[in-house]
């Protein structure tokens, strides 16, 4: 009986806490789904053209290797599962990097219409730490040059479909010269001092 109860006490310990990270402001929310959107955006070529020339290679690789060797059908078998397999983890692995992207140019375009103003001002703090990142040794210019001419043409897209800032009334105005003071005359009244 007494074993029991320590087995139960000893599995009954409750577990540490997971620390969690406070959640992001709404700006640096879309900051973020920008940012991904624009990288899995740049990385679709990339990885476009590391997949054509996958194939080449690996034909060059079984032809340098074939001159050496003796062609047996096990390897050229071996060889021929290594390619399609190969092949159809890149094309799923593409598959994947466009839906993503997918994925997130639409949650841009949400935030956008939800939050037009929070999405302007993500699009301004990107651009201002592009524009300082150019003058970094090693950057690539042109790259952030075009990227930043990008994020313009969206930010400029987004200003023109925000609300036209609200009237002021007249008078919140600011009136020329300060206030004039009263000052108290003896019998209570006010009056206006001079100027």
């Amino acid at each position: 009986m007494k074993s029991r109860n320590r087995r139960r006490r000893r599995n009954s310990s409750p577990a540490a806490p997971v620390p969690t990270t406070p959640p992001l402001s709404l700006t640096a929310e879309i900051e973020q789904s920008i940012e991904a959107r624009d990288k899995l955006e740049a990385a679709i070529p990339r990885f476009n053209q590391q997949r054509e020339q996958a194939k080449p290679a690996f034909l060059r690789s079984l032809a340098t290797s074939l001159q050496t060797a003796e062609i047996s059908p096990n390897v050229i078998q071996e060889r021929l599962t290594t390619l399609n397999a190969e092949q159809a983890r890149a094309a799923e692995q593409y598959d994947a990097l466009q839906q993503f992207q997918a994925l997130f140019k639409v949650r841009v375009e949400a935030f956008k219409a939800a939050s037009p103003l929070e999405s302007a001002s993500a699009l301004q703090n990107i651009i201002t730490r592009l524009s300082a990142e150019r003058g970094n040794p090693g950057a690539d210019q042109n790259a952030i040059n075009a990227r930043i001419k990008l994020l313009e043409d969206e930010l400029k897209a987004l200003q023109t479909k925000l609300p036209p800032a609200p009237p002021r009334d007249p008078k919140d105005k600011e009136r020329e010269g300060p206030p004039q003071r009263k000052a108290e005359t003896k019998s209570g009244r006010t009056k206006a001092t001079r100027k």
